[in-house]
This record gives C-alpha cells, structure tokens and sequence, in this order.
C-alpha cells in the first residue's frame, strides 16, 4: 500500500506511514481553490464611507440638540395644560419677555389654538451659532394638522431659554379669537406713525415691519416712500376703519387727513415674534379700499 502523503510503501501489518506518519489509506486534504474575489472599487469605498460619516453627523448633532428639543417640549406641555403663566415665566428668556408681555404672549396663544392643542413637535433642522439656537420642523395638533414652526433659543444662566416662536406659515393656522385682537393691528399703526411723525424712521421700521416686509423692502426704499408722502408724517387726523383677522392675516384701513390733503393707506399684518408686525402698506385710492 502507499502513503497517501509521501507516496512511500507501507507494510500491510503497519497501521502508519514508516516516513512521515500519516495515518494508512487517510484521505489527502482537498486542494483549496483559491480566493478570487474581485476587490470593491475605489468609489464604491468612497460613497460608503462618506455615508457613514454623514449618518455619526446627523446622529451627533441630533444627540446635541435633543435638550434644545426638551425646553421647548416642555412649554408645549405647560400649554397643553392651560398653564399659559408657566409656558411664559419658565421657559422664555428675558429678553423675550422684555419684547413680548405676558398679555401680549397669552393673546398669541388665544389667537392660534395650535399651541394648546399640541400634541407634539419634530425637528428637522437644527442648528447653533453664536449662541442662538435655530430649530425648524413641524408641530402637530391632536387631530393631526402639521404647522410649520421655527424656534430660536438663547443660553441664559446656563440654560437654554426660548427667544422667538415664529409660525411660517399663519395662513394654515385656525383663528378662533380674533375679535379682540383687532385693537392690536390699530396699536401697531399708530406706533409706527407716531415714528414716523417723529422723524424716527430707524424705528418705525425696525420695530413695527415683518421679517418678510423687510426682506421686499430695505431700510432705504422705506425712508424713500415715506418721503414720497409727506403726509405720513404730517398727517393732523387719524381714522381706523375695516380692522380684520382672517385666516392669520390681518388688515387695516386708514385715512390721514392734513389741512390740505387726504391720503388712503391699506395695511396687512402677520404675527410675527409673538406680536403683529406690518406685512405690506401702499397708499390707495377711495375706490381700491374696499
């Protein structure tokens, strides 16, 4: 017989090989084949690892933000529960209440019953820069109508505080108390004139014009319009007629008289940073008021 390894002779009576002592009649081991796998190509490799990269980003910024996400969870719950004191005094930060008082903060709530029938929020952009947090994403009411919001959060004594609650879309919202809020829309007028009047034009712009009035119309073309009609500020009476809230828009007619003259001016509103700010005005016509 021979070795199945060494190919040497073994005697019937050995039970293994005399030369290299593999056991008699054993099997040889299978030849291998060898491992012909064609390597990943390089681009391949490339997507794969930038995805990986991307996804430990997302999640890390995601795990960063989540107590950003808890602040504001847990005024929406205060709202939830009607304790609108709490939602303002426990969670705004003082520059917020500094802008916005706690009857002006509660009008907002009233006017878009959103806030307390919140069932929750989601995020979807998140981001920190100079220590103001920006969170945009949605917030769901209990029969599940999504409403596109936008939080800014400040640090205040090592805890993040809310600054601005901004609703991007109003138009969405469902108003069911606006018949006392049409006072504010007069209020915001007569601040902006009394500016204006004032020569104060800085101001009137600043404090009373809508992030979207601002971006349609710089600083300067405003002084320009104004200065287009003197009477704005020169006007000797002020009239208020037509006040309207409807579908989170608001409206406004006025007429300024001076000793010579009557100008028609049309006003729109947004609620914008917890109060109404001016969104469009044009000087118009008896006919275009309608």
């Amino acid at each position: 017989m021979l070795c199945t390894k060494c190919g040497a002779t073994i005697a019937e009576e050995h039970l293994y090989c005399p030369h290299c002592g593999v056991k008699a009649g054993t099997e040889p081991p299978a030849a291998q084949t060898p491992n012909m796998k064609k390597p990943m190509p390089f681009w391949f490799k490339l997507v794969t690892s930038l995805s990986v990269i991307a996804l430990i980003v997302v999640t890390a910024g995601i795990l960063f933000t989540e107590h950003l996400v808890d602040v504001i969870d847990d005024q929406l719950l205060a709202l939830r529960e009607h304790q609108i004191d709490k939602a303002y005094f426990d969670f705004t930060s003082k520059e917020f209440q500094r802008t916005t008082s706690f009857n002006q903060f509660k009008n907002f709530i009233e006017a878009y019953p959103v806030f307390e029938n919140n069932q929750s929020a989601h995020f979807s952009q998140r981001s920190i820069e100079h220590n103001v947090a920006t969170m945009k994403g949605q917030l769901t009411t209990q029969d599940h109508v999504k409403n596109p919001i936008e939080y800014k959060l400040t640090k205040e004594g090592g805890k993040w505080k809310i600054l601005t609650i901004r609703l991007l879309k109003p138009s969405a919202i469902r108003n069911t108390k606006t018949s006392h809020l049409t006072d504010n829309l007069i209020d915001v007028v007569k601040g902006q004139l009394k500016e204006v009047q004032s020569h104060r034009l800085k101001e009137a712009y600043q404090h009373f014009s809508s992030d979207s009035f601002k971006e349609a119309t710089p600083e300067r073309a405003f002084e320009d319009f104004i200065n287009r009609y003197p009477i704005l500020s020169h006007q000797y009476t002020t009239s208020f007629h037509k006040p309207r809230i409807r579908n989170g828009i608001g409206s406004l007619s006025v007429i300024l008289k001076s000793e010579t003259l009557t100008a028609y001016v049309k006003y729109y509103f947004i609620h914008e940073d917890q109060s109404w700010k001016i969104w469009s005005m044009r000087v118009v016509s008896p006919s275009e008021d309608r």
